[in-house]
């Protein structure tokens, strides 16, 4: 059987001048999901992926919003090298 990535949602106001988009892997077991964000206008930055316990779902947001942050600082920081470095999920 295929498996499918279903977008769950698309965050735009969680942190300004970003796009967060939260997927789930249908047909996996246990469930897989992924986080991947828009940073300024620069597309698929791989933030967050792993299995979703329960109960550590905000702990997962935090996560995300802290990577988010980072990368988003260096890009307005003028640092190119962000680029150019490995781009893999955390999990």
């Amino acid at each position: 059987m295929r498996r499918r990535w279903r977008i769950l949602g698309r965050y735009k106001h969680l942190i300004n001048d970003v796009t967060v988009t939260q997927s789930w892997l249908s047909n996996s077991e246990p469930e897989i999901m992924r986080f991947t964000a828009t940073i300024c206008g620069w597309r698929n930055w791989k933030i967050w992926q792993g299995h979703i316990v329960f109960g550590r779902g905000c702990f997962v947001w935090e996560d995300v919003k802290k990577k988010i942050e980072v990368i988003k600082k260096r890009i307005l920081d003028g640092d190119e090298k962000v680029f150019y470095e490995p781009n893999e999920y955390n999990s």
